[in-house]
């Protein structure tokens, strides 16, 4: 695997992270309350785990099967399409009960969902080896009692060559594994298609140089759905169109850029003296489809920037633009500036029909209030809508002011469900934070705007704590995790992508102390490790009736995690200028 998907992945996870999870938004459940507890105030139903495999054998699945009519986590069998989530086998997740002296492992190919023949499969238990070999032609390996009994957690890892590998620490005796090995199925753009309102293409205008000052610039994208169920299992190879329409730039001198026609953008041109020169038009989109899909779902976004809500006035907006000062630019632009104007999901698209994207515009906004909020930090907000198992949008972002408040955008296409969340970082305050960059987020889910509270209040002791002291040397990664107060973490997921290209994902269960050491298998991957090595740690904060012993790891994100926290080594700041250097800007 290259190391650019990397690079799109810790991306995403950084921005779509924030809709990973949900619970009530009155103020959200710690989930390390009694499981069992009636009166349990999250979102999620604690007995179903429609995430994972219904097989499992334990025996907390007993309402896997039930048609629950009031179940409303994001994998509910009410859910006409719920059918759909990738691979759903009936050897997925991890389970089967604890781990006596035996247990299984199943390996599959993630974009086929086919079993794998020949796959390594490694178990430990601590520093002892317990077992290893190769899957059959069912993807299966079947490890036997070892010499010395081997109650208790294991770790067991699969690897396959062009393969991410997965490892995977529990409590269990089945352990399946979705290895991606890169998708070869066929795309094919759509024909080209609108952006609509009431059956018409939606027919934005741009303004010119005289009305910059006060009009939104309009951009749009549109794209194949993304959900949360399948985010590790997004195709980021096939999410833009291959056909591009070119733009004309000139900044120190002119050029033309080559851009995707899944990006939408009205007739743009404009003319700043001794400063820059655009000409840019693209007034429809196109999207890559599957080849033979009969029912495909799509999305799009249009968002404005109004240059004016930057600043009081032109003398105002200059002298930001002059210092660049990004902790002063960010606040307007997230609170006045960037908007997203219209939404459009589509989850059951047949492709044969002409691309039509029915927009909704904006509908309201949802006031916030962050309390306790912490002096290092920036507290910033952002909103979406869900289509369990299809679309996933971003409404509206937001960043609180001094005395914690904000509002949050939101549109209700109808039959979506919202996500409000709200990310704790120094990324804006610490010079440095680009470099390392790390985020805490406490999330909110609802069903319907009914369900809205006339606040949003979210104490900010709550978050989970940030990582901490993180290093990586010699293909050994510590870092800590534990702040001693709010909420703590029950699972710990480690993406790793070496610098000679094989990739890994990890996932284990929290421990008490809140330090971490995970080494590089660099024998099984057959890498050296090196300090160009891409780390990535998520914690996710379970809801409550989700086992770290009887779950399913590829849908970590389906999961309705009250806190998540994500940590990268990845320099965002050196990425984005060469990024930027790749257009000549």
């Amino acid at each position: 695997m290259k190391k650019p998907w990397m690079y799109l992945l810790v991306a995403m996870l950084a921005a779509f992270v924030l809709a990973m999870a949900g619970t009530g938004c009155g103020g959200g459940d710690d989930d390390d309350d009694d499981d069992s507890a009636s009166t349990d105030d999250d979102t999620t139903d604690d007995d179903d785990d429609d995430t994972t495999d219904d097989d499992d054998d334990d025996d907390d699945d007993d309402d896997d099967d039930d048609d629950d009519d009031d179940d409303d986590d994001t994998g509910d069998d009410d859910d006409d399409d719920a059918a759909s989530l990738k691979c759903d086998t009936d050897n997925s997740g991890i389970g089967g009960g604890a781990h006596d002296d035996a247990g299984t492992a199943y390996v599959y190919n993630d974009a086929t969902c086919e079993p794998i023949e020949g796959a390594d499969v490694v178990v430990t238990q601590g520093e002892s080896m317990l077992a290893s070999g190769t899957t059959d032609a069912d993807g299966k390996f079947v490890w036997p009692a070892p010499t010395a009994k081997a109650a208790g957690a294991v770790t067991v890892s699969a690897y396959n060559d062009g393969c991410w590998a997965w490892s995977v620490n529990a409590d269990a005796n089945t352990f399946s594994f979705r290895l991606d090995c890169g998708n070869d199925n066929s795309y094919s753009d759509s024909a080209a298609g609108n952006f609509t309102s009431g059956g018409s293409p939606l027919g934005l205008t741009q303004p010119g140089l005289l009305g910059l000052f006060k009009n939104p610039v309009y951009l749009g994208l549109a794209i194949p759905g993304i959900n949360r169920q399948e985010l590790l299992s997004l195709d980021f190879d096939h999410l833009l169109s291959t056909a591009t329409f070119s733009a004309s730039i000139e900044l120190d001198e002119p050029m033309n850029v080559d851009i995707p026609k899944s990006i939408y953008v009205p007739a743009l041109n404009l003319n700043i003296p001794s400063i820059a020169k655009v000409s840019i038009s693209n007034d429809s989109v196109q999207v890559p489809v599957l080849d033979g899909a009969t029912e495909y779902p799509i999305q799009g976004s249009v968002l404005g920037i109004t240059v004016g809500s930057l600043a009081d006035d032109i003398a105002g907006l200059l002298d930001l633009f002059s210092d660049l000062d990004v902790a002063e630019l960010i606040g307007p632009l997230l609170n006045a500036a960037l908007k997203v104007y219209d939404s459009s999901a589509v989850p059951n698209w047949d492709p044969s029909d002409p691309l039509s994207l029915p927009s909704t515009a904006t509908t309201g906004a949802l006031p916030v209030n962050v309390d306790n909020m912490d002096g290092d930090y920036d507290y910033i907000g952002l909103s979406l809508g869900e289509i369990a198992y299809r679309n996933l949008l971003p409404f509206g972002f937001g960043i609180t002011d001094e005395s914690g408040d904000m509002s949050l955008d939101y549109t209700d296409l109808g039959s979506n469900t919202f996500t409000f969340a709200v990310a704790q970082t120094d990324l804006i305050k610490n010079p440095d934070g680009l470099m390392a960059p790390a985020l805490s987020l406490h999330l909110g889910f609802l069903e319907s705007p009914g369900d809205f509270p006339s606040t949003w209040e979210v104490d900010a002791d709550d978050f989970l704590p940030n990582v901490e002291n993180a290093s990586y040397v010699d293909g050994e990664l510590n870092f800590e995790l534990s702040n001693g107060g709010g909420a703590q973490p029950d699972l710990i997921h480690v993406i790793y992508a070496s610098a000679d290209g094989p990739t890994m994902q990890v996932q284990f269960p929290a421990n008490g102390s809140g330090e971490y050491t995970w080494e590089v298998p660099a024998a099984e991957l057959g890498v050296t490790p090196s300090s160009d090595d891409i780390i990535a740690v998520v914690g996710f904060d379970l809801p409550d009736g989700v086992d770290v012993n009887a779950y399913n790891p590829n849908g970590i994100f389906a999961y309705d995690s009250a806190n998540i926290s994500l940590w990268t080594n990845l320099d965002l700041e050196a990425l984005l200028a060469d990024l930027l250097g790749g257009i000549g800007i």
